[in-house]
């Protein structure tokens, strides 16, 4: 599985031959006519993983999943301006040289491409930064947000209370407010909101050189309804996987410039993609307000003395209690 498998005609080599004669017992006659095919050694992987990242990366996974008694976990590190993965970790751990002690066959699984899941409101960084480039709203626009929304029947709430009232656009993002990021994603519209998506190329395996990659789903904006429009404007009714997430986020520390993420290191390089999806000062702007949620919003334990942190927090309901996921 894995490298191994994705590789396997890459590092398998070719076995070699010898042809000779024989006589009439089968027993090797000295000929003229002996060939000699030379066997073929695999090639080398050389991957861009940094094994003193991957070393920190898999220690301090292994105590923040046991520090909060999760079931699991998973982290990934990647250049935002070449898209070199520096380190990939899932966790519970297990040994392939023993892997038929494992009966639940769902611990092989490279849940950092694999997996598909509801963003959460990490989708709200899109759906504002695209009304931004759009020239729809600015982060110190104000506008006034309900405590509830109905839509079609359907309510639309806070995950935590006491964020309605006159706020800002940046307030969306820094408070993580549900109802906020529905109101600007129907501003936007469903066309211009799927176009972005498709910009950052979600619903689409991201290439990397691993196998079983899931492509997530992205249904097509004619088929959504008003609730489809504003659920998927902060991270529900569409799913990604962690490496997709990852590689959408990163235009913002790469000015506007997406990469295709990638793990073996060829001989000679390759013609990399970057796609340009927002403009530079889109870029700034949410890159200010990425900093503002570290700092004084839902993103504060996230902080580090003496570095420079943005981000954006993320949380999606279980749609079983009973189910894994």
């Amino acid at each position: 599985s894995g490298l191994e498998y994705y590789f396997n005609y890459h590092l398998n080599g070719k076995p070699g031959t010898l042809i000779l004669e024989s006589d009439a017992q089968g027993k090797s006659m000295y000929s003229y006519n002996q060939k000699i095919v030379p066997a073929k050694n695999g090639k080398k992987l050389q991957l861009t993983i940094d094994h003193h990242i991957q070393f920190m990366m898999e220690n301090q996974l292994q105590k923040s999943v046991d520090s909060l008694q999760a079931e699991g976990g998973l982290a990934i590190l990647m250049d935002i301006h070449s898209g070199e993965i520096l380190g990939m970790a899932n966790y519970p751990f297990f040994d392939p040289n023993r892997y038929y002690d494992y009966k639940d066959t769902a611990i092989f699984k490279n849940n950092a491409i694999q997996m598909a899941f509801e963003p959460g409101s990490v989708m709200k960084l899109f759906t504002i930064a695209s009304a931004v480039e759009e020239h729809l709203v600015k982060m110190n626009d104000k506008i006034f947000i309900p405590e509830k929304m109905m839509l079609g029947g359907w309510l639309i709430e806070e995950a935590h209370g006491g964020e309605s009232g006159e706020k800002k656009i940046e307030d969306i993002l820094i408070k993580s407010i549900n109802v906020g990021a529905a109101m600007v994603g129907l501003k936007l519209g469903s066309e211009k909101l799927y176009h972005y998506l498709s910009l950052l190329e979600f619903g689409r395996k991201t290439g990397i050189e691993l196998a079983g990659e899931s492509s997530g789903i992205v249904n097509p904006y004619s088929a959504w309804r008003e609730i489809d429009l504003s659920r998927i404007s902060f991270g529900y009714t569409i799913s990604v996987t962690p490496l997709q997430l990852l590689k959408a986020v990163s235009v913002f520390g790469n000015e506007g410039q997406m990469v295709e993420p990638y793990i073996v290191k060829h001989d000679r390089p390759r013609h990399r993609r970057h796609k340009k999806v927002y403009s530079p000062s889109t870029v700034r702007d949410v890159m200010k307000v990425m900093r503002k949620t570290v700092d004084e919003g839902t993103g504060e334990l996230t902080k580090i003395p003496y570095f420079t942190v943005g981000g954006k927090t993320g949380t999606a309901r279980r749609f079983s209690q009973e189910a894994h996921g």
